[in-house]
């Protein structure tokens, strides 16, 4: 079993705009990064639809460990 990692919030501290998963999932565990898989693929297709380009918007989530 590998050691738990952390997954740290991403975008701007001072974004107008912040979303927050509930906890990462694997692929955000193995990356180290929030919504990488298939949620952010779809996250970051409705913030383009929206016209925010990801990295102006502060993406986190509530649990920052992968739930074994």
């Amino acid at each position: 079993m590998s050691p738990l990692k952390f997954v740290n919030g991403l975008g701007p501290p001072d974004a107008k705009i912040a979303i927050f998963g509930e906890a990462p999932g694997a692929e955000e565990e193995r990356y180290g990064k929030p919504f990488v898989g298939k949620a952010g693929k779809l996250l970051t297709n409705i913030l383009n639809e929206l016209g925010l380009p990801r990295a102006t918007v502060y993406i986190d989530n509530v649990v920052q460990i992968h739930p074994p």
